[in-house]
């Protein structure tokens, strides 16, 4: 009889599979340098966010020009990104994510330096 829960049995194969363990992390330090890098970066865009909102809203020739310029840098960080990760075989998970948020930690952390101005 099957059950209401998988009326198709397509639950079964997983439910009699052995329980899988994660492999143990070797490389902790690498990850906190990721979760370091990743909360400067948060901070700095928040910081971002608000200027730019503020240079927006103040409207005129500023406002249209940085308007197009975050456009303009999110897409060239996110081909940056890729190309970086197609180009360069990463050793690790945490040296890929480090890799990948390299074009916009650095993105973003420049923009909180020319708006603070």
């Amino acid at each position: 009889m099957r059950s209401l829960i998988d009326p198709y049995g397509f639950l079964a194969p997983i439910a009699l599979s052995k329980p899988r363990s994660w492999p143990p992390v070797r490389n902790l330090e690498d990850w906190h340098k990721v979760a370091i890098q990743g909360w400067m970066m948060w901070a700095d865009a928040g910081a971002v966010i608000v200027l730019r909102g503020c240079r927006l809203m103040g409207g005129g020739s500023n406002a249209h020009d940085e308007a197009h310029t975050m456009v303009a840098e999110k897409i060239s960080a996110m081909a940056e990104a890729t190309a970086m990760l197609a180009f360069t075989t990463p050793t690790n998970a945490s040296v890929a994510a480090r890799t990948a948020m390299a074009p916009f930690r650095k993105r973003v952390s420049a923009n909180r330096r020319r708006l603070t101005r």
